[in-house]
């Protein structure tokens, strides 16, 4: 390799001759000689395959939709507002009630056997006969 100072202050490269002149020439020359030639549409083209970026958005929207639908109907759904509160607790009242009496109406009916059979017991106990209780003592 050369060194700098060999070198010094002439151009080591050149250009040829009326390379700037004739440049233009060559060009459109080039240019001509290349035709440009539109891409030939495939005639095997289906329906399908002109429609699938709208299919595709489509089912894009869809999904979005489905996911939109689905969290809103789990964070919402499972909410009861106060006018189905209402009933729910009315219902439970009502049948809490129910089974309440019934319990009350079977301890009450064992109650009085328990009361008759028991006063009946100590009326023989003492030696008093149902018929002076039973009858006017006037």
């Amino acid at each position: 390799m050369k060194r700098i100072d060999e070198i010094g202050n002439r151009e080591p490269f050149r250009v040829p001759d009326d390379y700037f002149e004739t440049l233009s020439d060559r060009i459109m020359n080039n240019v001509q000689k290349k035709e440009i030639s539109l891409p030939v549409e495939k005639t095997g083209k289906t329906i399908i395959m002109r429609l699938r970026p709208m299919l595709y958005l489509a089912a894009a929207i869809c999904g979005i939709a489905v996911i939109s639908y689905s969290v809103y109907k789990f964070s919402h759904g499972n909410t009861i507002n106060a006018t189905s509160q209402s009933v729910i607790a009315d219902a439970m009242i009502e049948e809490i009630d129910t089974y309440t009496l019934e319990n009350e109406i079977i301890s009450s009916t064992q109650a009085k056997t328990i009361d008759n059979n028991s006063f009946s017991e100590s009326l023989m106990l003492e030696n008093i006969d149902e018929t002076d209780i039973t009858t006017d003592n006037k």
